[in-house]
C-alpha cells in the first residue's frame, strides 16, 4: 500500500514539473512571437584590462618602529620636517639603563686601576699569573657589559635610516609603544607609485610599459593614469598574487596612503565592430540580425561571428556585420532562421565603454594594441624632446625611477625641494616649526 502511495506522489510531482516546464517554454515561445528588443552594431575602441586594487606609496620611504616595548619620553620632529640619515626622531625611556650604565662605567674604571696595579705586581712577581689573568677577565667582562648597555640605550633612540621628509608621525610623549609598532614614516613626497596585488591567473598578461587606468573614490568621475614599471619575480602563494608596481605622474592628485582601483590595459583595438554583450548566442559564435523592417516586423537571420575583446557592455566581433545592423538583445532560444518578428524598440548602448574611453583618452601618447604607450609630447626618456641634464636631486631621482627609454609620461612641473628646514641631530627638544 505504501509503495502505491509513493508511486502516486512521484507521478503527481513529475506531472507538475512537466506542466510548469511546458508553461515556461510556452512563455518563451510566446515572448519570441510577441516581439524583440534590438541594439545596433557600432564601431569603436575595445579594451581588455586586468583589474586590481592598489595603495599609493612613495617611491622611496622607510617605516621606523621601536625594537623594544617602552615609553616614549621625547619626540624631536614634526610631520613635514626634512631629516638627514641617522637623525634621531624620538627617544624612549632609558633611565634604568642609564643607571646600569653608570655602574658599569664605574666598574670599568675600577677594573682599569686594578689592571694597572696587577701589571706592576706581576712584573715584580708579587702576584701569580693566575691572579693577573683573573683581574684581566674581570675588566673585560665589565667593558663588555658597558658596551652592551650603550648599544641598548642607542636602540631606544629612534633614528631615520634615510634622508627625507617626515611623512607621518604616530606618537606623542608619554605613550607606550609596542615593539615593531610603526611610529614614523620618512621618505620623499614625490615621486609616487602604486603597489597592486594582481591575481596569478592574470599576471602573464601584465608587463612593464602598459597603461594603467586609475579610479579613486576621492576623485569620482575623474579617470587618472599610470604605467606598469615592474613586477616582483616571486609571487605570494597564500594570496595567489604577484606584486605589481605602477608609476604615476608627478602632477597626479593622488596622495600617499590612498586606496585606488586599477585597470591595466593588456589589449587595445582602436576601431573595431562592437555588439551588445547580450546579443551573443551559441557560446559566442553568432548573433541574430534583423533584415529590412516591414510594418514593424522584420525577418531574422543568424550571422556567425568571432568574438574578441569583451568589454563592460559590448564585445568586439569580426564577421559580415556592418555598423548600423540591428541585433536581437537577450534572444529567446525559440527564434528560428527566417522568422518574422515584431521590433519593440532599439535599446541605446553607450558609444563606448567607460574603461575603453578612459584608456584611449587619459594620458599622453598613443595607446598601442598591447596596451603600451607609443611616444609622448615631451619630457620623457626616448622622446624627441628628452629632459636636459640637471643637478636637481629630485629630477635625478625621478630619472633613475623612470629608467632609460621605456617609461613615457607627459610633461610635468619640476618638483621643487621642500622649504621645511633640514633637521640636524638634536640632543633634545623639538625644533621650531617651519
Amino acid at each position: 500500500m505504501k509503495n502505491v502511495v509513493s508511486g502516486r506522489k512521484i507521478l503527481v510531482f513529475a506531472l507538475f514539473l512537466a506542466l510548469t516546464g511546458g508553461a515556461f517554454s510556452a512563455f518563451l515561445f510566446y515572448k519570441s512571437l510577441s516581439g524583440v528588443e534590438v541594439g545596433l552594431v557600432a564601431r569603436g575602441p575595445a579594451v581588455e584590462a586586468v583589474y586590481a586594487t592598489a595603495i599609493v606609496e612613495p617611491l622611496r620611504w622607510a617605516a621606523i618602529a621601536p625594537l623594544k616595548t617602552g615609553k616614549i619620553i621625547e619626540v624631536l620632529v614634526n610631520e613635514g620636517y626634512r631629516v638627514g640619515r641617522g637623525v634621531p626622531l624620538a627617544r624612549m625611556d632609558d633611565s634604568d639603563l642609564l643607571a646600569q650604565l653608570a655602574e658599569a662605567e664605574s666598574a670599568v674604571r675600577f677594573g682599569q686601576v686594578e689592571m694597572s696595579r696587577s701589571e706592576s705586581l706581576l712584573r715584580s712577581r708579587t702576584i701569580s699569573q693566575d691572579r693577573y689573568d683573573a683581574v684581566k677577565r674581570d675588566l673585560e667582562q665589565a667593558q663588555a657589559r658597558q658596551k652592551s648597555l650603550e648599544e641598548q640605550i642607542e636602540q631606544l633612540k629612534l633614528r631615520s635610516p634615510i634622508e627625507g621628509q617626515v611623512l607621518w608621525r604616530n606618537v606623542e610623549p608619554g605613550e607606550i609603544k609596542q615593539s615593531g609598532e610603526v611610529v614614523f614614516w620618512v621618505g620623499e613626497p614625490r615621486p609616487l607609485r602604486l603597489e597592486a596585488e594582481v591575481d596569478e591567473q592574470d599576471i602573464p598578461q601584465v608587463r612593464p610599459g602598459q597603461r594603467v587606468v586609475i579610479s579613486a573614490d576621492a576623485f569620482p568621475g575623474k579617470p587618472l593614469f599610470g604605467e606598469v614599471t615592474s613586477i616582483t619575480p616571486k609571487g605570494n602563494p597564500e594570496n595567489k598574487s604577484y606584486r605589481v608596481y605602477m608609476g604615476i605622474p608627478d602632477d597626479s592628485p593622488l596622495m600617499i596612503g590612498m586606496t585606488v582601483e586599477t585597470n591595466t590595459v593588456v589589449s587595445y583595438h582602436k576601431d573595431v565592430l562592437l555588439v551588445p554583450l547580450s546579443s551573443i548566442v551559441d557560446d559566442g559564435s553568432a548573433v541574430w540580425v534583423l533584415g529590412p523592417q516591414n510594418n514593424a516586423h522584420a525577418v531574422l537571420r543568424k550571422v556567425p561571428v568571432h568574438v574578441g575583446i569583451r568589454g563592460e557592455q559590448r564585445a568586439e566581433v569580426s564577421g559580415i556585420l556592418k555598423p548600423g545592423d540591428r541585433v536581437v538583445l537577450s534572444p529567446s532560444p525559440f527564434l528560428r532562421e527566417g522568422q518574422s518578428v515584431r521590433v519593440l524598440g532599439v535599446v541605446p548602448v553607450p558609444d563606448s565603454d567607460e574603461l575603453a574611453s578612459a584608456a584611449e583618452n587619459v594620458g599622453e601618447g598613443e595607446l598601442k594594441p598591447d596596451g603600451s604607450i607609443a611616444g609622448c609630447k615631451s619630457g620623457c626618456a626616448g622622446c624627441s624632446n628628452p629632459p636636459q641634464p640637471t643637478d636637481d636631486p629630485y629630477t635625478r631621482m625621478r630619472k633613475e625611477w623612470l629608467g632609460t627609454k621605456k617609461t613615457c609620461y607627459p610633461e610635468v612641473k619640476t618638483l621643487k625641494p621642500s622649504v621645511a628646514p633640514e633637521v640636524t641631530a638634536p640632543e633634545s627638544g623639538l625644533p621650531n616649526a617651519p
